[in-house]
Formats: C-alpha cells, structure tokens, sequence
C-alpha cells in the first residue's frame, strides 16, 4: 500500500511535463502575432524548451563524470525537488519577461522550465523503476505516461482558458448597431502587444480619410495592392485597425503578407474575418446605422498570471515531495568519476533507441498534413482530428501497457485488455464530439485498436518482445500505408501513434537494467537523445522536398521502427549475456 502511495505521489510529476510541453502550442500563436514573428522563429518556442532537455542532461554528464553523479550523493528525492524549484524559477521568468515584452527573456523562462524538466526526467523515470521489481518496471512507466497523456491533453485547454478567456484559444469581436450585437470571429495579426480592448467606429474602405482615430476600416473583397493603401493611409490617420476579408483565403492570406512586409515596424492592427462573418457584417451594414467595433486584444502581458500560478504550483509540489513519504533511493555503491555508463552496451543501443523513437513519433504526425494535401486535398484545418487522433493513440497504448502495475488477476487481466483501449477510444471519441469533428472519420480507426490488443497479448508483458513486436507491427503499418492508394493510408500512419506508445518505458526500463551506480548518469544520456525530435522530422521534410513526394518521405520512419525491432531482439541477447532476466518465462497474459 506504501508502494502505491509512493508510485502515485511520483508519477504526478509526469502531469507537469505534459501540461506545459502540451501548452508551448497556445504561446507560440500568442508570441507570433505579438512578437510578428515568422514561422521559423515561432518554432523557437519549441526549440527553447526542448533544448533544455539535451543541454541539461549533456551538463549532467559532464558533472558526473567530472566530480562524480550529484543524484547518486543527495538522493532521488531530493533531485527531484531541486528539479521542480529549477522549474518555479523559469515559470517565474515570464513575469519580467512579459512586462518587458521581450521574446528573448520569454525563451530563456522556457529554456529554464525545460532544464528542469530535464533533471526531473533524470531523476523520476529510474525512481519510478526503482519503486518496485526492476522486471515490471515498464508498466510502471507506462502508468506515468498515461498521467503524461492526461496533462498533454488538458494543459492547452487549461492554458487557452487562463490566457484567453475560453478553452479554444481564440477571441471573439463584437459588432454593435445600437439595436442588435453579433460576434465576429477573427485573427489578429498585429498588436501594440499589450493587454486591452478598444471599441473604435467601423466604416468602410470607400470613406477613407473623412475619420481619424478611434475608426477601423474594412477592407472588403479588395485587390491585394487597394488594400495595402487603405492600411497606408490608417496609418497616417492613426486609426484603430484595419479590417480585411476576401472569399478567396489565398488573395486575403496574400495581403496581410503584403502589408506586414511593407510596414514591419507599424502596429496598426491588422484583423481578418471568414466569408460568413463578412455576410453578417454587410447585413448589418446594410441597415444603414452607425457600428461599433469591440475587440479585446492580447498582449504577452497575459502569460504573467499563469505562470504565477504554474510556479506556485512547481513551489508547492516541490514541498509537498519533500516532506512525503518517498523513500529516499540512491545507489550504494562508490561513485566513480568516469564514463562508466557507457559501458553497458544495452545504454548505448538505447540512446540509439531513444533518439529514434522520439524522432519518429514526432515526425509521423508532424508530415501528416501537408501528406493529406498532397494526397487528397485535405487542407489543414480539415485534419485536426486525425492529428488528435493520432496522439489519443499513444495513450490508448500507455493505459492498456499500465494495467498490469495493478497487479489484476488472469482472467480479469484478459478482460481489461479489451476494455481499456476502447474506454480510452471512447474518451478520444467523446473529446471530439464535443469539439464537433467528422465522428465517422474516426469510427474507422476502431479495426486498428483490435491489432493493438493482438500486440499486447502476445507481447505477455516482456519488454524485450514488445519493442521487437511492435517495432515489426509499426513497420508493417508504416509500408501498408506506403503502398495503399486511398485515404485508408491515413489511418495506417496514424496508427503508428499505437505502437509508439509503450517504447518509451520499454526502452528505459531496459536500457538502464544492470547499471548500479551508473543508472543516474545512464538516465542523462538517455533523457539527452530526446534531441531526435528536433533533428528527425526535418529530415523526413527533406526527403519529401528532394523528391517531391510526401508519401515515399514516410520511408524515414519505417526504418526508424526497424531498428527499434532490432533494438527489442539485441537487448535481450546483450541482458542475457549479463545474467540479467528482463522476459520472464513465466509471464502471464
């Protein structure tokens, strides 16, 4: 029961590092359009915080082998206290940050929440293995990664709710005639990046320099060269916005690049609406009375109370670990000062293991899109749902690989082997639902779930085997879809989603087995190859741009899964050879 406790208390860490790496998605929009940033310096965000995962783990290394391994001194528990307080530290960042208005500042507070999430990692994966028999170690793991999925899943909706007022990340305007109100719904492009609504008269293009501030013009159905004048001329005028529409998406995406081209210092906002918002605003237009337009802009100044209260909650955690009932793990042995770690060949086939996998989940879905263009003419906004879908997978396959920390019997371990991945399917469906995705679109992934369950039964709860399994399996899927000529290729990529999901503790678990007083310092290394996310995908892009085909790029993670079959069959061999049983023979299903 102590065990449990302490498992549970643990594993609420992971909630952390999926809320916030889930939420960079919610700052990146918020920076791009305060920041006017272009699409390579928004991955900035992204690039800030996982950065900080290899930098951190590699100046770990280097300490532990230059004055010996700091966790295997203070102890687990204390590492992952210090972890979260690093963390605090970055969260309390954004304050200054977000007064100054500066993007730099803002990336370094990233950058520090990620060194802290680094030395977490560090520390919580082996703790996690430690609390328990090291065999079964995997499914624990996988139990931290299903609460991972959870905060993964509700961070960017908490976010979106404390930064913008409702949990789908976008502001509504108001238009108001005097005897009626409608919302319009918008994209700000430009901002005086500060936190602040302005009501201002809306009148349109044709009027032009009869008013001055406090008006918004709209810039209706418009060439892309008479808007760029209007917006001229706003700013000689001091006006309050400039409205555009065009039913062309292509022409009005064209025109705001024109315009922040031509003006990039100027902060005149620049607002745009859909076809169906331009009919409601002409019908209103066309009662002939005067209209006010409301919206309420966002600067990066909203981040400071969030990341307030993201500190204070690091804070508290932090406090809450340190005065729990954790026991306090640590290796016994002599530290030494070498690079003993890397002497175990199961940590270096599962830095290559690590560095693959990462990149390889990131990178299927990340190509998905612009592969559903290219093939079916599918445009983005058309496929968040498969892309949701595809995440949901992984954890499908995280709680069905969790079950068996609850140590349930046989036949209710049967049991549970059906009903959990369709309860988590359920929880994907219902999520979806209420957003109001296409239902029958994801009704098709169901026959996808049944090979899952296959996959866990035969597995029987080895590691070793799941890793070969499954990497044969995402393999087998992965060129199905290669070869497959219709939108059922969709679903064999995102089904990769489902095998991914347990290689993360698989690997782990495995890889740090038989280290001793090395595990600390193998888990650095291991948390360091997280980088294959940010080097992988790019390179699946330029396959695609090479040879001008999306599709034959999906060869990158194909061979990605072959060698993570290939890790899941040496592995053992190199355990077995060290005396090491990590696929015992009497594992039940």
């Amino acid at each position: 029961m102590k065990s449990g406790r302490s498992l549970a208390t643990l594993i609420s860490v992971f909630f952390f590092w999926g809320f916030v790496a889930a939420s960079n998605t919610i700052l990146i929009g918020l920076f791009k359009r305060n920041f006017e940033l272009s699409q390579f310096q928004s991955q900035l965000v992204d690039l800030a915080f996982y950065a900080a995962y290899a930098v951190g783990s590699l100046t770990y290394f280097i300490l532990s082998v230059s004055v010996g391994d700091p966790l295997n001194k203070i102890g687990y528990k204390k590492g992952l206290v210090l972890g979260l307080c690093v963390s605090a530290l970055g969260a309390l960042g954004f304050v200054p940050a977000g007064m100054l208005a500066s993007f730099p500042l803002m990336l370094t507070s990233l950058f520090v929440i990620g060194l802290g999430f680094a030395l977490q990692q560090i520390v919580a994966n082996p703790y996690v293995i430690a609390l328990g028999n090291p065999a079964t170690g995997a499914h624990r793991v996988s139990l931290a990664g299903g609460i991972n999925s959870f905060g993964t899943t509700i961070g960017p909706l908490l976010l979106a709710l404390a930064v913008y007022g409702n949990v789908s990340g976008t502001k509504e305007a108001v238009i108001n005639n005097g005897l009626q109100r409608e919302n319009l719904s918008l994209s700000i492009e430009r901002t005086e990046n500060r936190s602040e609504t302005v009501v201002s008269q809306l009148m349109s293009s044709s009027v032009v320099g009869q008013y001055k501030e406090e008006t918004s013009f709209w810039a209706a159905d418009l060439p892309a060269d008479r808007a760029v004048e209007i917006y001229k001329q706003a700013i000689q005028l001091g006006s309050a916005s400039v409205l555009i529409s065009n039913s062309n998406p292509e022409v009005l995406a064209g025109t705001v690049n024109s315009i922040k081209t031509l003006f990039p210092g100027n902060r005149i906002p620049i607002l745009t609406i859909g076809h169906n918002d331009a009919q409601k605003l002409n019908e209103m237009i066309s009662l002939g009375r005067p209209i006010k337009l409301e919206v309420t802009y966002l600067g990066v100044d909203a981040v400071i109370l969030p990341s307030i209260i993201l500190a204070i909650a690091f804070l508290l955690f932090a406090l809450m670990l340190g005065f729990s009932s954790l026991p306090a793990v640590k290796a016994n042995e002599k530290v030494e000062r070498d690079f003993g770690a890397l002497r175990f060949p199961q940590l270096v086939y599962g830095m290559i293991a690590i560095f693959v996998y990462v990149g390889v989940e990131v990178s299927i879905q990340s190509n998905l899109p612009e592969f559903m263009r290219q093939s079916f003419g599918r445009e983005a906004d058309t496929t968040v749902h498969l892309i949701s879908l595809y995440w949901g997978g992984l954890m499908i396959g995280r709680w069905v690989g969790a079950i068996t920390v609850f140590n349930p019997g046989p036949k209710l371990r049967k049991l549970l082997y059906v009903l959990v991945p369709f309860a988590a399917y359920t929880l994907i469906l219902f999520v979806n639902f209420l957003k109001g995705s296409p239902m029958d679109e994801l009704f098709k992934f169901a026959p996808f779930i049944f090979v899952l369950i296959g996959g866990f039964y035969l597995a029987a709860d080895k590691p070793a085997f799941t890793m070969f399994l499954f990497g044969l399996l995402a393999m087998t899927m992965l060129l199905a879809g290669l070869l497959i000529n219709s939108e059922w290729s969709v679903y064999f990529f995102i089904s990769g989603g489902l095998f991914c999901s347990v290689m993360w503790p698989c690997i782990f678990s495995l890889s740090i087995a038989g280290l001793g007083k090395y595990t600390t310092q193998g888990s650095s290394l291991l948390i360091m190859m997280i980088l294959g996310g940010a080097l992988i995908p790019p390179l699946q892009g330029y396959i695609a741009d090479f040879y001008q085909n999306i599709r034959i790029s999906y060869i990158v993670p194909v061979i990605g899964f072959a060698y993570l079959a290939f890790y899941g069959y040496k592995v053992k061999q190199v355990l077995n050879k060290q005396g090491i049983e990590y696929d015992p023979n009497n594992a039940t299903h």
